[in-house]
Parts: structure tokens; sequence; C-alpha cells
């Protein structure tokens, strides 16, 4: 008995601690040659969406062009239509040349938008036809916008993929994951009660 007690102790904790198969939301962050000429200004990567059943936040990284280092914010945003975006989450950084890779939690709700605000920062890009991103005026956002503010989107290009993106962990096997602990937490608080 005390060998099945133990299984299911390991089946708890492997249960609880094992990390979900991750998704990503946004493209590959490698040098892709381009940097924008735009400072002070923000983007909405329009093909780059947060999956049905919504997403929890646990990193990004992006890779940054040619001499411009400085601050940039990943943002997701909810379409209020009519080129209006409301900032749902922001996490601002002070990235150097290259690859930067950053740690960060949030939830995120199904459908809402990956975006960009660059400061002096320039995220590398490449010229792709396709990806559909729109996008401020140059300087009319001197610093990364907040958590409920409403931004007026009045550009779009439809020849960009951007290096930046965000992974998160598959909703569905992070509740299997979940439920196996569960089940095996249950399992030995039912044992050792006896």
């Amino acid at each position: 008995m005390k060998a099945f007690s133990k299984f299911l102790s390991l089946l708890a904790v492997v249960g609880l601690a094992s990390s979900a198969q991750a998704i990503t939301i946004g493209n590959d962050a490698i040098d892709r040659t381009h940097g924008d000429g735009f400072s002070n200004f923000s983007m909405a990567l329009l093909t780059e969406v947060v999956p049905a059943g919504g997403a929890y936040l646990t990193g990004w990284e992006t890779y940054i062009e040619y001499g411009a280092q400085g601050n940039m914010a990943l943002l997701f945003l909810e379409d209020k239509g009519s080129n209006n975006y409301e900032v749902k989450f922001v996490d601002e950084r002070t990235v150097a040349l290259g690859l930067n890779s950053f740690s960060a939690s949030g939830a995120l709700d199904a459908g809402w938008i990956m975006g960009i605000w660059m400061g002096t920062a320039k995220v590398s890009f490449d010229y792709v036809s396709g990806p559909d991103t729109t996008f401020t005026a140059n300087g009319v956002l001197g610093s990364a916008p907040t958590v409920g503010q409403t931004v007026a989107y009045t550009g779009n290009i439809t020849d960009r993929v951007y290096s930046i993106n965000a992974t998160v962990p598959d909703a569905g096997a992070t509740i299997s994951l979940l439920g196996i602990g569960l089940i095996g937490l249950a399992a030995v608080s039912r044992r050792k009660s006896r």
C-alpha cells in the first residue's frame, strides 16, 4: 500500500508541475534585416490573435534591429471598431540589440490582438506579402499606452512580418494536466484519511 501511495503522490506532483504544450502567437524572433523609421508609435498585428478559449501568457521575445535599443512594449488589444483598439495588456521593457526574451504573465481573452509599442527600439521585420497590420502615426505615443486606453490606428500595411512572439500554454493540455494532478491529490488525501 505504501508503494501505491507514493505512486499517487508522484502522479499528483507530476500532474501539477508538468508544463503544458506551449503555443506561440506571433513570429520567430530572428534578425529580419529591417527596422521601422517611426518612433513612439504602436502597431496592431491583425493576424496574431489569441485563440478560442483564451490563454495565459508565460513569456515573450523579440529581435531588435540595428542601433535601435530602448523601450518597447508587448500589447494585447481588443478591437472596438472604427479603427479603435482598447489596450487590455501591456508589458513594457527596455531592450538591447538582438534577441530579447522575457518572462511575463497575464490572462488573455480569446480574440485579443497582439500589438507592439515602439519608443526608440525597432523590432526587426521582413517584407512578406500577406500579414495585415494597422498602425498609429509617427510620434503620437510618447510613452507606452496603458491598460484601458483606446488607441486609434490610422494606417494599414499588408507586407511585413515582425520578429515578436508570445508564448502561451495550450489551454486543453493545461486542463488535462490539472485534472490528472487533482485526481492524484484526491486519491492521496483519501488514502491518508483512512
